[in-house]
């Protein structure tokens, strides 16, 4: 017999907004699965009270084949689908003239083509289920306006937005909802290697909020798009920016 509770699956289940979604979907009561390019002992003990609903699948999404064997296995552990928040991401700044093959590779294999993997694992079993279901994928405010340093991964983020437009019209007969989450400059482990904190506090004072994102601001709003709430919402770009795109 299928349990009802849903069943979601997180790529980039380790990150700073991968990782507390996880835990919100659980407190939720969800069934989770966390996918990451590689095991963290320490993060999966905060799961504990939850190790009947909680999987983790080490899980490179810029292999295919890595993707569907995960999301085949997923289906046959629990017997659905109903959910895939995309949130595997790199950022590693680079001047274009500086960008190298593997900069352009790296960026758009894990932001774009990732996502691109999951989602076409995903939604058959979506579609063959019948219950309809959820795909949230992670842009950000550098897909609509770039920025210096930016090439390859706001040409990515915008890709990321090109699919999920096209992919809310195609699914929209199935019930599937697609929509991405565009965030700002978020406070965590990402932006940190990369800008240092200096550049996060640049960053802060140039917004209009006087602060950044914290994973939080982000992952509440994922929880909304996932919920009963925003059942007519598709095709969308939810920028959450503390108002950084009106500069």
């Amino acid at each position: 017999m299928v349990e009802e509770s849903p069943v979601a699956i997180v790529t980039g289940g380790n990150g700073d907004i991968g990782g507390l979604l996880v835990k919100l979907l659980l407190e939720k009561k969800f069934r989770v699965a966390s996918l990451d390019c590689s095991r963290n002992d320490q993060i999966a003990a905060r799961y504990d009270a939850f190790r009947h609903s909680y999987r983790f699948l080490e899980v490179n999404v810029r292999i295919r084949e890595a993707v569907e064997g995960a999301v085949k296995d997923i289906f046959t552990a629990w017997g659905r689908i109903d959910c895939l928040v995309n949130c595997a991401g790199i950022f590693h700044p680079r001047a274009f003239v500086d960008l190298t093959e593997e900069d352009w590779d790296d960026t758009i294999g894990v932001n774009l083509d990732g996502t691109f993997w999951a989602c076409q694992a995903v939604a058959p079993h979506m579609i063959s289920f019948g219950s309809g279901g959820r795909i949230i994928n992670m842009s950000s405010g550098l897909g609509f306006k770039g920025g210096p340093g930016m090439g390859h991964y706001a040409a990515s983020k915008a890709g990321v937005e090109g699919l999920t437009h096209t992919l809310a019209l195609e699914l929209a007969p199935y019930k599937i909802n697609v929509n991405a989450v565009a965030p700002g400059m978020v406070v965590g482990s990402m932006a940190r290697s990369a800008l240092g904190e200096k550049g996060l506090e640049k960053a802060a004072a140039e917004n209009p909020s006087k602060r950044l994102a914290v994973p939080d601001d982000i992952a509440e709003v994922i929880v909304f798009l996932l919920g009963p709430e925003s059942s007519f919402i598709t095709g969308q770009i939810i920028h959450v920016n503390g108002g950084g795109l009106m500069i």
